[in-house]
C-alpha cells in the first residue's frame, strides 16, 4: 500500500496542489510500472476511492479488478443528501454517544460544522465505540495530513462528467462495499456507483465498514470474481508452503518461509504462492508503503 504524497514515509511538500487527487494517478501508474505489473486489481477506501477511478479513466488498460470500501465518489459525481445521510444515522439511535454525535452530524449536513464537528461524528464511523475504538481514532487525528485533506479533492480536481464515461467501457469485476448504518457513505451511493459498471456488485454489510472495531461480529466478506480467462479459486488455509517452489531455507517449502516477515501467517496462507498458482517472481527491492521487499525478505 503506497503512501500518498505528505503521509506516511511520503515527504510533505511546499506546493500543496501536488496533494491534489489527479496528481496521485500519474504516482499510482509510475508504481505500477515499477513493480513489473502490465495490469493490477486496484482496492481503495474513503475519499481514496476516487483515486482508482481517475486511474481508470486514464489507464483502463492497466486494471484488473476494482475494490472501493465505502466509496466518496466525487469523481463521477455522487453525491449523497442530507436526508439520506441523517436516516442512516437515526438506525443507531439507541447507542449512548448518539445525541452528540447526530448533533455534529446535522450541523455538517446543514452547513453549520464547527471545529469539533469531524472529532464529534466519529462513532459513526466504529462497530462499537469503546475504549479500542477511541485510542484508534486518537492515533488516526494524530497522524492526519489536515493540510493534504484540505485539498485532496479541491475545486477544479474532479471533472465528474468525463470521468463517468470510464465506468460504462471497463469491464473488469468491480465490488462495492458499504455499511448499513454508515452515514459517511451510505448504501445508496454505492449502488448508485454500482449502476455506472457493467459488472460491478454492491455488497451491504450490517455493520459499519470504515472501522467495523474489534468486538463487532465478522461477517462474510464476498470475493471478487475472477477477471476473463483467470479460473476461480476460492481461499481457503493452507500450510505454509504449499504447493510453493522450494526455497533454500527449507527445502519442500516456499522461497518466502517463516522467516519472510509479512509473509507469514494470514497474508502468507492468502499469496498466491502459497495457494498453488503459478506467478512471477518478486521485483527487486522497491519501497511500498512502510516497508521494502528487502525487509520483507529478511524478517
Amino acid at each position: 500500500m503506497p503512501d500518498l504524497r505528505g503521509t506516511g514515509r511520503s515527504a510533505a511538500r511546499e506546493d500543496i496542489a501536488s496533494y491534489h487527487c489527479d496528481r496521485a494517478v500519474d504516482d499510482m501508474d509510475a508504481l505500477r510500472e515499477h513493480l513489473g505489473l502490465e495490469r493490477t486489481d486496484l482496492l481503495a477506501h474513503s475519499a481514496c476511492t476516487n483515486l482508482p477511478l481517475l486511474y481508470t479513466e486514464r489507464h483502463p488498460a492497466h486494471v484488473g479488478r476494482l475494490g472501493p470500501i465505502t466509496p466518496s465518489v466525487v469523481a463521477v459525481g455522487v453525491t449523497t443528501t442530507g436526508d439520506v445521510r441523517r436516516e442512516t444515522a437515526r438506525l443507531r439511535r439507541g447507542e449512548a454517544w448518539f445525541p452528540v454525535a447526530y448533533a455534529a452530524l446535522e450541523s455538517m449536513v446543514s452547513g453549520r460544522a464547527t471545529t469539533d464537528s469531524r472529532q464529534e461524528i466519529a462513532p459513526f464511523r466504529y462497530g462499537r465505540w469503546d475504549e479500542t475504538a477511541q485510542t484508534h481514532h486518537a492515533a488516526g487525528s494524530a497522524q492526519r495530513n489536515g493540510e493534504a485533506a484540505a485539498v485532496f479533492g479541491a475545486e477544479g480536481v474532479f471533472a465528474p462528467d468525463a470521468t463517468r464515461t470510464a465506468p460504462a467501457v471497463f469491464g473488469q469485476p468491480v465490488l462495492l462495499l458499504a455499511g448499513k448504518v454508515d452515514p459517511t457513505s451510505p448504501p445508496p451511493a454505492a449502488a448508485e456507483t454500482a449502476r455506472l459498471f457493467p459488472r460491478a456488485e454492491p455488497v451491504v454489510q450490517p455493520a459499519p465498514v470504515t472501522f467495523r472495531g474489534s468486538t463487532t461480529p465478522t461477517v462474510s466478506r464476498p470475493p471478487l470474481r475472477p477477471s476473463r480467462g483467470e479460473r476461480a479459486r476460492p481461499w481457503r488455509p493452507s500450510a505454509p508452503g504449499r504447493g510453493c517452489p522450494p526455497g533454500p531455507s527449507a527445502p519442500g517449502g516456499c522461497t518466502h518461509e517463516a522467516s519472510a516477515g509479512a509473509f507469514t501467517g494470514r497474508s502468507h496462507r492468502r499469496a498466491r504462492y502459497c495457494r498453488g498458482v503459478r506467478r512471477r517472481p518478486l521485483p527487486p527491492p522497491h519501497t511500498i508503503g512502510r516497508t521494502s521487499t528487502r525487509e520483507l525478505r529478511q524478517g
